[in-house]
């Protein structure tokens, strides 16, 4: 299945209601993991985070995105995986990422998503620039 990776803006309900049920009709599913990541209000150097502009190379990102989906698919035997992360601006408390791993049981769905996530934090150049009020932001380090 093709994917579009991204999505402009925060990830609204509707949007995570479709990965949730991307693959409702195949009986061989027993378990669904879901993370949701929201923007929180972290407060760096005495100032509040307001909102995260994100910014990606799509033709980069998107065909490791497809390995990184292809390779947690085949380590854990998924019957499928989705995902969606937000480019451009996302305020604080809105959604910015939805991973979406669906299997027979529910141990693998889980480290399937869990392992996901921390490797799309890692390898695929995806960029989110800390708002810290009107004129204020920092890069965000990944951990």
């Amino acid at each position: 299945m093709e994917q579009t990776y991204f999505h402009q803006g925060a990830i609204p309900a509707t949007v995570i209601a479709e990965l949730i049920t991307t693959y409702s009709s195949n009986v061989q599913i027993g378990a669904y993991s879901m993370f949701t990541g929201q923007i929180r209000a972290d407060v760096q150097n005495g100032k509040t985070v307001t909102a995260m502009e994100y910014t990606t190379y799509k033709e980069m990102a998107a065909p490791l995105l497809e390995e990184l989906v292809a390779d947690v698919t085949k380590k854990y035997g998924l019957q499928g995986l989705t995902v969606k992360h937000s480019l451009g601006m996302v305020q604080v408390g809105e959604t910015c990422l939805c991973v979406v791993a669906a299997s027979g049981h529910r141990k693998e769905a889980m480290q399937a998503c869990n392992e996901f996530v921390e490797r799309l934090k890692k390898d695929i150049p995806i960029w989110g620039k800390e708002l810290l009020g009107i004129e204020d932001y920092q890069w965000k380090v990944n951990q």
